[in-house]
């Protein structure tokens, strides 16, 4: 089950993304439970109280606070929420990419697009709930994949850096990323010592990434042409 909510104020484009949500989700096999909120006020109200979302479709142009306001405010909540513009003002699109979106669709939708985006972003979601397993102090551990930020590896010792806490095992950052290749797409080797979850990056720099944390990580020069290309073509990429 998808939980996924919709933030316009126009009634027909609430019904219609609605009723595309519903059709795919049937096509695709993947049951959706879908909650309209006609402003960001109360989507961002609904969150703080504790509404949890897999998917968020988000008008731009919405009465007192626009769509990228309340994306700014929800990632202060939280980072892996997928957040999809859906607006018929192109312009915007520059100012949408700090809020790491994971898609964007202009007014009128078209069902194609909409369906290929759906099923892209519902394929990531899938992905987010595995888990990570290792080995510290002698004790089995796991994390959730999606709440890695990045691996940092000292030898063969390896910090595991979430946003809450930190974990280290003895393990090859190699073997990690081989690992990772294999059930996640979402993490990058930007250098020899860091395999970084691209989810939490907000910039790249021309030797630094930083992330959404504020905190800046080393990228090697070797590297840095594959980094820089990758997140371009997810767009999620802000130069500097």
């Amino acid at each position: 089950m998808l939980e996924i909510a919709v933030c316009e104020d126009e009634r027909h484009q609430q019904a219609r993304i609605e009723a595309l949500l519903y059709d795919v989700g049937k096509k695709c096999g993947i049951p959706v439970d879908v909650d309209i909120y006609e402003n960001g006020e109360r989507l961002l109200n609904a969150v703080y109280k504790g509404a949890r979302y897999d998917l968020i479709y988000l008008d731009i142009m919405m009465g007192d606070m626009d769509g990228v306001q309340v994306a700014d405010r929800l990632r202060e909540r939280d980072r892996t929420t997928q957040v999809v513009y859906v607006t018929g003002y192109g312009q915007y699109m520059k100012e949408c990419m700090r809020t790491m979106p994971s898609g964007y669709l202009t007014k009128p939708v078209n069902p194609k697009e909409f369906e290929d985006t759906f099923v892209r972003i519902s394929s990531w979601i899938g992905e987010r709930d595995e888990y990570f397993r290792f080995i510290s102090n002698k004790v089995p551990c796991k994390v959730l994949t999606r709440d890695i930020m990045y691996f940092k590896s000292n030898l063969r010792l390896v910090e595991i850096v979430c946003e809450e806490k930190k974990h280290e095992a003895y393990m090859k950052l190699e073997k990690i990323e081989e690992d990772m290749q294999r059930s996640s797409s979402v993490f990058l080797r930007i250098h020899q010592s860091f395999l970084v979850n691209y989810k939490y990056i907000s910039r790249l720099d021309h030797n630094t990434v930083s992330l959404y944390t504020g905190e800046d990580l080393p990228m090697s020069r070797r590297r840095r042409a594959q980094v820089e290309q990758i997140l371009k073509r997810l767009g999620r990429l802000e130069r500097a």
